[in-house]
């Protein structure tokens, strides 16, 4: 039947008033959630201190959630913990997942977020199903332990023997993105037919990535469009930035790109703050409408106020490189992102410091910038100071391989095992000097998550060793059939006769026209690998 709140809150009230004090506590849920729903959530406290008294349970687990939401009653980190405790060790082992919640946020609440897994493991034990699916997605991610996909599908494919049918869209959408970590990408497919039988909208847009890809499915993309608008017909609003990203493709799936645009303005009046990123990624770069900075740094602007933290730094690297105007909003924002403690803002300001922009030009500054973010737990710092190292900066900062490495192994602590990876990989590239070492690290490169994550890694690549980028454009040259030559690192004219050969192919002869070397055509190989699954 239809949802119907206030009857629901009817009906409560009339089982509390006759003595179902487990009624309190159900109302105590339903104002704390239900500000959408046109209820006053100041209410919950009261209803929740009603049920207290009797020693509820849940009545606890609602106060400790007030404590963590901080919006009827101040924030409390300490006394939400607590709370769940005597829910745990009363015999409401329910609770577990709620702990494991908390401690998943981390440093948000200065909690330890490995401690997550444990809590997890005992809901599992429980008999918490959802805890399944939680602890599939830690390591599917790989954000607070190292990501082992194997054990993401181990744990959701338990859930999904458990009837949690979410758990195979899962699934599909792991194996379809899951052939670097050693999963059949085939596999996808039965995964998501076998939810797409129970209406699940997930499982619909992972069908429609399948025809967008064309690795396990034929190539169809009027498929695809029709099964993303379905999804965003049936509520999944959601699904608009794929159907944005699909039609940004272009010329590559023969649609129009200018399109995406709409899409991503949809998506973003349905709160996807994605979509933030993605307009100003789009009004930066210039390549499918024309460059506009002062849209790109609003949009940023407004994902950074949206919870997107990294955009600021974004919006500032936007306006370091605009009119004189624009540099000053560049240093107005560096200063709010310095006292919000913001990602990447010192990484920002050492840039305009190192270039130049809209500031005196101080690479010495520069470094003890990033040193001193570094120091201070900042590990976008740390990382832009390793690639500094790595790639040297003419006269300003010297090239010095162990320098780089000294300055991972001292910052390593503060960041992401994937984060340190991918330094960890990036020097390897960048000290690499042998066609044996540059085959090696084709291989490593090839095994990174995403297409996404490859163009990256190679546009860092490309100024901190110039003959292992090379090798990797020969290598992908000679997958097009673009090349014929030897793999050895050398920019021969046999290479650059293939490069440019591949660049007419793509109707961009112009950007190729300066050298395979030159910043414009890096930018067509990385939209090249940005596309190409490999």
């Amino acid at each position: 039947m239809p949802k119907d709140i206030d009857k629901a809150v009817e009906l409560y009230e009339q089982a509390l008033a006759k003595g179902r004090i487990d009624a309190a506590t159900k109302l105590g849920d339903l104002y704390r959630q239900g500000a959408t729903n046109g209820l006053d959530p100041s209410k919950a406290l009261g209803y929740y201190e009603q049920a207290l008294k009797a020693g509820d349970l849940g009545a606890k687990a609602g106060m400790a959630s007030l404590y963590v939401d901080g919006v009827v009653v101040s924030r409390d980190i300490p006394r939400a913990l607590a709370l769940y405790d005597e829910v745990l060790s009363s015999g409401g082992t329910w609770a577990a997942s709620s702990l494991a919640s908390l401690y998943l946020k981390g440093a948000e609440f200065g909690l330890d977020p490995v401690k997550a897994l444990d809590y997890y493991e005992q809901a599992v034990r429980a008999g918490d199903i959802s805890a399944l699916v939680s602890l599939g997605n830690i390591y599917r991610d790989g954000k607070i332990v190292s990501k082992d996909a194997v054990k993401a599908v181990e744990f959701y494919e338990q859930a999904l023997s458990k009837g949690r049918i979410d758990a195979a869209t899962k699934l599909g959408d792991l194996y379809r993105q899951g052939a670097t970590d050693g999963l059949d990408a085939s596999k996808a497919l039965g995964y998501y037919e076998q939810a797409i039988k129970t209406g699940d909208l997930g499982a619909k847009a992972g069908m429609a990535n399948l025809y967008a890809d064309g690795v396990v499915v034929p190539r169809d993309i009027p498929k695809a469009l029709a099964r993303y608008e379905d999804v965003v017909t049936s509520g999944g609003t959601w699904a608009l930035s794929s159907l944005a990203a699909l039609y940004a493709k272009g010329a590559e799936v023969g649609l129009d790109p200018a399109k995406a645009v709409g899409y991503y303005e949809q998506a973003v009046q349905a709160g996807d703050v994605s979509a933030l990123v993605s307009l100003g990624n789009i009004y930066r770069d210039g390549k499918i409408v024309a460059r506009d900075a002062t849209k790109a740094i609003d949009y940023f602007e407004r994902a950074y106020a949206a919870g997107r933290k990294t955009a600021l730094a974004s919006a500032i690297n936007v306006a370091m490189s605009g009119t004189t105007a624009q540099q000053r909003q560049g240093h107005e924002l560096i200063a709010k992102g310095q006292a919000e403690m913001a990602p990447g803002v010192a990484s920002a300001l050492a840039n305009a410091l190192l270039s130049g922009s809209g500031i005196a030009k101080n690479p010495t500054k520069a470094v003890a910038i990033l040193k001193q973010a570094s120091a201070a737990g900042d590990a976008a710092a740390a990382s832009t100071l390793i690639q500094l190292y790595a790639q040297g900066r003419g006269e300003d900062v010297k090239k010095n391989l162990t320098l780089a490495r000294t300055t991972l192994n001292q910052f390593a602590g503060a960041m992401s095992p994937e984060q340190r990876d991918g330094d960890a990989l990036f020097l390897e590239a960048a000290s690499a000097s042998s066609r044996n070492q540059y085959a090696a690290l084709m291989e490593k490169i090839d095994a990174l998550a995403s297409s996404s994550a490859k163009a990256s890694f190679v546009g860092r690549l490309r100024w901190a060793n110039s003959n292992a980028y090379v090798y990797l454009l020969q290598s992908k040259l000679k997958e097009t059939g673009a090349y014929a030559g030897q793999l050895n690192g050398t920019l021969t004219g046999a290479t650059i006769k293939a490069f440019n050969a591949f660049c007419t192919s793509r109707q961009m002869k112009q950007p190729c026209s300066e050298g395979p070397l030159s910043r414009s055509a890096l930018g067509v190989f990385q939209d090249f690998l940005r596309e190409t699954k490999t």
